[in-house]
């Protein structure tokens, strides 16, 4: 009976098999891009953190903007590590990224500096920064031309400051 039971279970085991290969595998998206809309955070918990810069590069041939955050410690100055923590969201009515800096309390880049640093953007129309002072974070609403698509890194500073980097593309 022992060996009756051993061969059903393995005739079992082997038919699930062939069933499940049958059914094509998900598509799977990073968990880094947002595709229209959505949400990703990431970074970690500190003693508090600075934006240091934003620069801009664009790569015509692949449709490509990059914008890098510097991302500094609590006196402004070089951050080693992770980037403090951090929420990015894409929203699309209206179309804009939001992005959420937790523990940020200094920003060597006021609204102003921020618009002109915008000005050649070609996913972005525009900006403006909140910051709260009494939870000390700071909320950086891009908002953009037309409805696109968001890649978001988070490199650990080494030699450099930690940054974060946006990939805007179509």
């Amino acid at each position: 009976m022992s060996r009756i039971a051993i061969c059903f279970f393995l005739m079992g085991f082997y038919f699930s098999k062939i069933s499940l290969a049958a059914i094509a595998p998900k598509e799977q998206q990073a968990k880094n891009i947002i595709k229209f809309e959505g949400a990703v955070h990431g970074g970690i918990a500190g003693s508090g953190f600075s934006l240091l810069k934003m620069n801009r590069m664009y790569f015509e041939n692949l449709k490509l903007e990059r914008w890098i955050v510097d991302i500094g410690d609590i006196k402004g100055k070089s951050n080693k590590g992770l980037p403090g923590y951090y929420h990015v969201q894409l929203a699309q009515n209206p179309a804009r990224i939001i992005i959420d800096f937790n523990q940020m309390p200094i920003s060597l880049i006021n609204e102003n500096e921020l618009t002109k640093i915008l000005k050649s953007s070609v996913y972005i129309s525009g900006g403006r920064m909140i910051s709260d002072p009494t939870d000390k974070n700071l909320t950086m609403i891009l908002d953009l031309k037309k409805p696109s698509q968001l890649k978001v890194l988070q490199v650990k500073g080494q030699k450099e400051t930690s940054k974060l980097i946006l990939d805007l593309f179509l």
